[in-house]
């Protein structure tokens, strides 16, 4: 990576062998292993937090629609006991 930067972290001794020890053919240095397991990591917490936010908006339109379609009850029951009452 031409544009990346020098990040110093220090890890425990466990930690480091269970990268060491968890590391596939697919990467040649402990670096890539860890650049791809930060990646993932943000785009995780990012899909957690859309999940979460499109969980809340589903609950708000729950209640309106909720809201809206008694409206509509209300208005049919109404018109009902009219037209009883016309008879």
């Amino acid at each position: 990576m031409s544009d990346s930067k020098k990040l110093n972290v220090d890890i425990s001794k466990s930690l480091l062998r269970n990268i060491s020890s968890n590391l596939t053919s697919d990467y040649e240095k402990k670096e890539e292993a860890i650049d791809d397991s930060i990646i993932l990591y943000i785009e995780d917490d990012f899909s957690i937090e859309f999940i979460e936010s499109m969980k809340n908006g589903y609950i708000e339109m729950a209640d309106i629609n909720l809201e809206m379609s008694e409206l509509g009850l209300e208005q049919d029951v109404c018109d009902f006991i009219e037209y009883e009452s016309r008879l």
